[in-house]
């Protein structure tokens, strides 16, 4: 997992670096590494053609990688001991500045500067940095908080950006970086140091057209030193300057703000200060993710926090009544929740809404119609199967989940429409503790979605890997393509565990 490389990464990523009206054919690198158990990279395998032939590194990526040898990564550990690891990094790569230019020196009072974000799905966001530090956030109407703010920072972190702008050689960098890319970002950097300005512009994204890190480092540090990342991402210190702006929080505008903020990182303390503000939780503004809708709308909204994981949002409306009719619960609507609640992965929730049936109990089974055959009649099953798509939720509780319904007299061997298992979800979800339980449960390791895969064909963790194949899944029936992929992932990944139980007599077999 890339979160995961990146803490046991020590150092900066050297870039590859080309000079001015040199154009490679991908300005970053991806390479494989094998790293050993003192965090010593011992080789590498570059990308690969179309055809699949590794790329040959050109005398950038060669000298880039030079650097990257003499680097140390943590010790990976498995087991409390430090082992081998073969990990995927991508090294970025950006064009060489044409020539040195020295960063004038001014009073600080006489600095100003501002990043403007636009292009792609972007509405357009600003932040404008004055020396004596005075800040203006202007936000988009469709992320984050929206409108005209303005603010102060304290004077010494404007003139620790200062600083990291002349450590960068900011003044040094081209006024244009730019690549044909449709519906591309853009964003634009000025530095203003009394009548002298420096505009450094990207359209397309360092990736496409090699605009170099330290522009993007600098842009990064501005966006959070300004605190123009709180009002993008609608944090607490941007709900604080709301309420001295006296803003209206029992407005329709305050609905926005809590979708926006449901759909962006669900923070749990602004979500809950929203609704502690008087923030409506029923009404128009779920309208637009739910068209057509015939559910009451406070329902809709309910579900639809669910579905963006915002379990939070579940005790406050249960005790606005959302799930009673005529002021008892309401067999369909409680249903519908337990559905949502589960499908959030958060137990809370499902508890929240188990809980407020009273004498009522949600529905443990519900219609449901394939994916991939809309319409095929809709088919009696287990709410087990609203668990199978954790995608990549790292908060997701999978296992919790489901000991809480194997508590509640659930058997968690039901399979969903495709012949997907929850231990197909554990699997992809790498949670060796899931699958470790589910197996105890009586699940069959070997068991076939229609695709043909069974949960080791879509783990990315060699030891889950080995509990199945330990429990009975096979990885070698012929002509089977997703056995086949996984043994060739198995050897990309360097798995040698995997691939040495393979080889033993009758182990494929069994």
């Amino acid at each position: 997992m890339p979160h995961e490389i990146a803490r046991h990464r020590t150092f900066a990523l050297p870039a590859v670096r080309y000079a001015v009206g040199e154009y490679p054919q991908e300005w970053g690198f991806r390479v494989s590494l094998l790293v050993d158990v003192e965090g010593r990279v011992q080789c590498y395998s570059g990308s690969r053609t179309l055809l699949g032939e590794p790329m040959q590194a050109n005398l950038q990526q060669r000298m880039a990688l030079a650097t990257l040898a003499l680097s140390r990564y943590r010790p990976f550990v498995r087991d409390g001991e430090p082992v081998p690891a073969l990990i995927t990094e991508q090294m970025p790569g950006e064009r060489r500045p044409l020539a040195h230019r020295t960063m004038p020196t001014v009073p600080l009072a006489d600095v100003r500067m501002s990043l403007t974000l636009g292009g792609g799905y972007s509405g357009g966001e600003a932040v404008e940095v004055h020396g004596d530090g005075r800040v203006v956030y202007d936000g988009s109407p469709h992320s984050g908080v929206s409108g005209r703010h303005e603010y102060r920072i304290p004077v010494e972190d404007v003139r620790r950006l200062v600083e990291e702008a002349r450590r960068a050689d900011l003044w040094s960098m081209e006024p244009r970086y730019t690549a044909d890319v449709k519906d591309s970002p853009t964003t634009r950097l000025v530095i203003a140091l009394g009548d002298q300005i420096h505009s450094i512009y990207d359209e397309g994204g360092p990736s496409w057209t090699g605009m170099p890190s330290a522009v993007v480092s600098f842009q990064e540090s501005l966006w959070r030193v300004s605190r123009a990342w709180d009002f993008k991402e609608i944090s607490l210190f941007a709900i604080d300057r709301l309420q001295a702006e006296r803003f209206d929080f029992g407005s329709q505008a305050s609905s926005d703000l809590l979708v926006r903020a449901i759909l962006g990182r669900c923070d749990e303390a602004v979500v809950q200060r929203l609704v502690a503000l008087g923030t409506p939780l029923r009404g128009a503004p779920v309208r637009k993710y739910l068209p057509g809708s015939d559910k009451p709308e406070d329902l809709a909204f309910l579900e639809f926090a669910l579905h963006e994981r915002c379990a939070v949002l579940a005790a406050p409306m249960i005790q606005q009544g959302v799930l009673l009719s005529r002021g008892r619960p309401d067999q369909q609507k409680l249903d519908r929740a337990f559905r949502a609640a589960i499908e959030s992965g958060r137990l809370a929730a499902v508890r929240a809404v188990w809980d407020a049936g009273g004498p009522l109990t949600p529905s443990l089974h519900y219609l449901a119609t394939p994916v991939a055959r809309p319409l095929d009649r809709p088919r009696r099953t287990s709410v087990v199967n609203l668990l199978v798509q954790p995608w990549q939720d790292q908060a997701w509780e999978g296992l919790a989940i489901a000991q809480w319904l194997a508590g509640q007299g659930m058997r968690l061997d039901a399979r969903t429409l495709d012949g997907t298992t929850l231990l197909h979800a554990a699997a992809a979800a790498n949670d060796i503790a899931f699958v470790r339980f589910l197996l105890a449960q009586g699940l069959d390791a070997s068991i076939r979605n229609e695709q043909g895969a069974q949960a080791l064909n879509v783990t990315g963790d060699e030891d889950i890997a080995l509990v199945l194949l330990r429990a009975g899944a096979r990885a070698n029936t012929p002509d089977n393509p997703q056995d086949l992929f996984f043994l060739h992932q198995a050897k990309q990944r360097g798995w040698h565990r995997v691939l040495t139980w393979q080889q033993q007599p009758d182990r494929g077999a069994r």
